[in-house]
């Protein structure tokens, strides 16, 4: 007997449940796609800017930051100019220093800065090569600033003087006389200022002496304030001290007694300037 007579349903629920819940006769599923992971763009590194140099100095001279800055012109040994070196994008710091022919009269430091800062320094005294060049480099490029031909040399002490007179009661400002010191009376009514000056060079004086042949007619000198006198140029060192007879002095002629000043450079320099006095002659120069 077929079983597709005895039950007439039969093997359709068995086709249906053998396709549905068969024992093995079923597909997998298909699996989900594999993402491909985008990779962004590199950020471009912008290329560092023009190499720009600013300075100001301590003697007036500056430059605003520039590709080519002006000449530094020193006047005077010791004087200093400070830089600032810029550059765009520059994450890698600067460089400076100062070319062959600058030989040992100009100094740079540090060689190296990251925030850009340097000083220059006049150190020699002697005249530089016109050739002298400080070189900075930044990130890319180099920035030269050229060293005007003038570290001069100092140009040696120098005496002048003021009468007392001139100086209490002349406006501003009064040249001093190069001229031997011609006091006219004792006392400090006609005493004299004297002027001791050096051009090109900053350093200290030491304060001036009396010859053997002053004796003790003139007092030791001592130390004065500036007043109406012409005031010293730049890259110039000038101090002032008060001379005078005391009221025992006694009458000399030029040429027995002067009176000298000295630098402290390392070979120094003095200038020597001869004292006149005159007791009986009254008056106030």
């Amino acid at each position: 007997m077929r079983i597709s007579q005895l039950w007439p349903g039969f093997a359709v629920v068995c086709l249906i449940t053998a396709a549905g819940c068969g024992g093995g006769g079923s597909s997998p599923a298909p699996a989900a796609p594999t993402a491909t992971p985008t990779t962004a763009p590199a950020t471009p590194t912008p290329s560092p800017g023009p190499l720009q140099i600013a300075y100001t100095s301590n003697f007036g001279a500056s430059s605003a930051a520039t590709a080519a800055p002006a000449a530094i012109a020193f006047q005077a040994e010791t004087q200093t100019v400070s830089v600032t070196a810029s550059q765009s994008n520059n994450s890698s710091g600067y460089l400076a220093a100062a070319n062959t022919a600058c030989g040992t009269n100009v100094t740079v430091s540090p060689a190296t800065s990251t925030t850009g800062s340097f000083t220059i320094t006049a150190v020699g005294a002697v005249p530089v090569s016109a050739a002298c060049q400080v070189v900075f480099t930044g990130a890319t490029g180099t920035t030269t600033v050229p060293v005007a031909a003038s570290v001069p040399a100092p140009g040696g002490v120098v005496i002048q003087w003021v009468a007392n007179a001139s100086y209490a009661t002349q406006a501003a400002p009064i040249t001093p006389l190069p001229g031997p010191v011609n006091l006219i009376g004792t006392t400090s009514t006609f005493g004299v200022v004297l002027v001791i000056s050096e051009s090109h060079y900053l350093g200290t004086l030491n304060a001036p002496t009396l010859s053997a042949g002053c004796g003790t007619n003139l007092s030791a000198p001592t130390v004065a304030t500036q007043g109406n006198i012409a005031s010293p140029q730049v890259g110039q060192q000038q101090v002032y001290y008060s001379l005078s007879a005391p009221s025992s002095a006694t009458a000399f002629a030029l040429g027995t007694c002067t009176v000298s000043a000295t630098d402290n450079q390392a070979t120094p320099s003095t200038g020597t300037i001869g004292v006149s006095l005159t007791t009986t002659s009254g008056g106030i120069q």
